[in-house]
């Protein structure tokens, strides 16, 4: 009875790991525990010396440890006289954004004082050339888009200095 114990826990083991050999999405590719998808949210609050007050929060979607797919929110208060020559001067900027492969951007006037970027990027779509070309000199310090097989660890440690991840 003890050997039927074993063998049973033994093959409920392979099962979880190996997924019983089906296969992900008809690539072929078995799939495995392992293999699903997990998020992490990266948050980050600041306050300028006026006052006003910036969050961000990233929600990063990753499989196997590479990462699939990014979603930011950035929303930042400002002293109310400037912020239409904020929005103006940066909505063309999101506007060209927005445009890339993989990557839909917004940008909007929440009310007097705030501003709100979102950002999504789908890191299977993305294409890095496109991205290097659009932006140019402005990319030379890396870009949190431009690499399409990066890591969790290395989005983390490259894009979310000063963040609380978890």
């Amino acid at each position: 009875m003890k050997k039927i114990g074993i063998l049973f826990l033994v093959l409920l083991s392979v099962f979880l790991i190996t997924g019983c050999g089906s296969t992900k999405g008809g690539t072929g590719k078995k799939k495995s525990i392992f293999d699903t998808k997990k998020t992490m949210t990266c948050t980050k609050e600041e306050v300028d010396e006026d006052g006003y007050k910036s969050t961000s929060k990233y929600v990063i979607t990753y499989t196997s440890k590479k990462v699939n797919k990014v979603e930011s929110e950035e929303v930042m208060a400002m002293d109310p006289t400037i912020v239409d020559w904020v929005y103006s001067f940066s909505y063309s900027i999101v506007e060209e954004i927005d445009k890339l492969d993989g990557i839909d951007a917004s940008y909007v006037k929440q009310d007097d004082s705030t501003l709100v970027m979102k950002i999504a990027a789908d890191f299977d779509k993305i294409n890095e050339e496109q991205v290097k070309e659009a932006f140019g000199s402005l990319n030379e310090d890396g870009e949190i888009y431009t690499k399409r097989n990066v890591t969790i660890d290395e989005f983390v440690s490259e894009n979310m200095e000063g963040y609380t991840c978890k």
